[in-house]
């Protein structure tokens, strides 16, 4: 059933409710059938975990000249404030080895190909 799709009066005959809620007698049946609706608490990461996840997160964090900075592009000067994470590049002394590919992006399709390819 597309839930997004209903009405809320559909809704709530699909779910055997009304607009005041559920009767007494049903809401006690739902709480004997399904019980409490309660969130269970996640278990505790360990710190070991938490210390090697930062090996596999592509998360960059700067200190470019004592600023703590969020990056989206490592070799970046300015970014956006977070949460946006717009990168400027410039005035670097190196040499981009792209250009016998940008010819080659025009005449592919985009949608299946690889971003590389």
């Amino acid at each position: 059933m597309k839930w997004h799709n209903l009405t809320a009066e559909e809704a709530l005959e699909s779910l055997d409710s009304t607009r005041s809620g559920l009767s007494d007698e049903e809401a006690r049946k739902r709480l004997r059938r399904y019980g409490f609706n309660e969130l269970k608490e996640k278990a505790k990461t360990p710190g070991i975990v938490i210390f090697l996840r930062q090996f596999t997160s592509p998360h960059i964090v700067s200190h470019y000249r004592g600023y703590r900075v969020d990056k989206a592009d490592p070799l970046a000067f300015y970014n956006e404030v977070p949460p946006k994470t717009a990168s400027i590049v410039w005035s670097l002394d190196y040499s981009w080895g792209d250009q016998a590919w940008m010819p080659k992006r025009q005449e592919r399709n985009a949608l299946i190909t690889d971003l590389n390819d």
